[in-house]
């Protein structure tokens, strides 16, 4: 007989006004598991769901309701955006091997592979005139940094050469911001800006724990502010913090939340991911 741990997260999605983020309504069942959330220019959402029993890319309109699914029989996807003109979707899969950037049209057809290697790729942003896809590389043996490629293919760009992750590029397309980290025992994880081509990176010391492949950050709809996710005391919480000037302020009073995603939609609705992890001692036995 071995005995061992099995863990299940189920997570149920909330909307939320804009200005009113504690009056949030539940808009899925809470019987699957949602992450990756992020709004579409049409008002819809795209998320990443192992429903189907398998991590695939899915569709569903603001309230819940209508949900499709877009990809199926391909490895595992995650991180789904949308170009700004709604042509295509962005995600990364491990189809290939390896994690990689792919772009796929709307409805889920026409794969296509943006990033090529052995090395992983992950967490894609498309920049506001639709010509660059930005994301997060770990190449083996180096530092993970950010990279830029053309969102109809060709020859990658490198952005950064700090330790980066998790890129998130602002709504007037000038700058991207990401998780940063400088290369010394005991440094702490800060949130760097950078512009959009790329260059010298502008820090900000913020409150965070250790950040990690949950830790996103978003923009407010006039990108004057970034908002990110804040996890400490095993409780999740969002935090604002300005460009120009202050420190950064919750913004959300959760007590006993944990929660995997969110997103701010262009009129500044708050999507947000609330999760539940459960773990429960099994026992296989042999039959024979």
């Amino acid at each position: 007989t071995l005995a061992g741990v099995q863990s299940q997260t189920l997570t149920t999605v909330f909307l939320a006004p804009a200005n009113d983020y504690a009056r949030r309504t539940q808009i899925t069942s809470g019987a699957g598991r949602y992450v990756d959330l992020s709004w579409t220019p049409d008002g819809r959402v795209l998320f990443a769901s192992d429903a189907s029993g398998n991590s695939d890319i899915w569709e569903m309109a603001a309230d819940g309701s209508g949900q499709v699914q877009l990809t199926a029989g391909a490895g595992r996807n995650y991180a789904p955006v949308s170009s700004p003109d709604g042509r295509y979707v962005l995600f990364h899969s491990n189809r290939s091997g390896t994690w990689q950037v792919w772009r796929m049209d709307r409805d889920g057809s026409n794969p296509v592979r943006l990033t090529q290697g052995e090395e992983n790729s992950n967490w894609p942003q498309v920049t506001r005139d639709g010509r660059w896809v930005v994301y997060e590389h770990a190449g083996e043996g180096s530092r993970t940094s950010l990279w830029r490629v053309p969102i109809e293919g060709g020859e990658p760009q490198r952005l950064t050469k700090d330790l980066s992750m998790r890129p998130s590029v602002s709504p007037d397309g000038r700058v991207v911001a990401y998780w940063h980290k400088e290369e010394k025992p005991g440094a702490p994880w800060s949130i760097a800006l950078i512009p959009a081509e790329g260059g010298e990176p502008r820090v900000y010391e913020v409150p965070q724990n250790e950040a990690n492949g949950m830790s996103s950050i978003h923009w407010t709809t006039d990108a004057r502010a970034f908002v990110y996710t804040d996890y400490k005391d095993g409780v999740t919480n969002l935090r604002l913090q300005p460009l120009e000037g202050g420190e950064a302020r919750q913004i959300t009073n959760y007590e006993r939340e944990i929660f995997y995603s969110f997103d701010i939609s262009s009129d500044g609705r708050l999507l947000l991911a609330n999760g539940l992890t459960t773990s429960d001692v099994v026992l296989l036995k042999d039959s024979h």
